[in-house]
């Protein structure tokens, strides 16, 4: 930022790549204030911004959700509404420059809206991106985070079960999800779980 700074006292052209860059640190950092502002020299400048500019920034509101959520083991239902109306302005705005979204934009707006109780949502953009032939958006973590949301959220098993099979060929992980589904239905009915080492999570795998 402060070099910024000195290219606006100095007259010195800010170029994409330069807030780009800015950009990426406040994402690493979960700064949504600073992305935020950053966007207002975009707009200052007359410059667009490009596919990497809304990954960082789509990148910031997951992260701000996701430790937020780590401090105090829950996100404030305004927070987690202001992070959801954020990126959807950014995907309106991604709609008006005829830019698609990338595999790391659709992977952040799917874990908002998952932990933004979006499940239904969630679900939707999955199944029709992977009917649609554009699976390649959707990587094995979002399939597996969707799936689990509806499973333990709305304890809707069949939808969980669709969600996870959706993609047939990757039948480790399909066998995975499925098996840890299957355990938190039993949960749900009251049954013990017959896996002695409880859940896994995806990461483990």
């Amino acid at each position: 930022m402060e070099q910024l700074r000195q290219l606006r006292q100095e007259g010195q052209p800010l170029t994409i790549s330069a807030l780009n860059a800015v950009l990426s640190g406040a994402a690493e950092c979960g700064n949504v204030d600073r992305v935020l502002a950053l966007w207002h020299d975009f707009e200052r400048l007359d410059l667009a911004p490009n596919s990497d500019s809304y990954s960082f920034a789509f990148e910031s509101l997951g992260k701000n959700l996701r430790r937020s959520m780590q401090k105090q083991r829950w996100a404030k239902q305004d927070h987690v509404d202001a992070c959801l109306v954020t990126a959807d302005s950014f995907l309106a705005k991604m709609e008006e420059q005829a830019l698609a979204p990338t595999h790391h934009i659709v992977r952040e707006y799917i874990e908002l809206l998952c932990i933004g109780g979006q499940v239904d949502t969630a679900t939707a953009i999955v199944l029709d991106s992977i009917e649609k032939g554009e699976g390649n958006l959707i990587g094995d973590k979002s399939i597996y985070r969707v799936a689990m949301a509806n499973a333990k959220l709305l304890k809707q098993f069949d939808v969980a079960r669709k969600v996870a099979t959706c993609r047939p060929n990757e039948e480790d992980i399909m066998e995975f999800m499925l098996s840890n589904i299957a355990r938190e239905e039993r949960l749900a009915l009251g049954m013990h779980a017959t896996d002695d080492v409880g859940e896994r999570d995806y990461e483990d795998v």
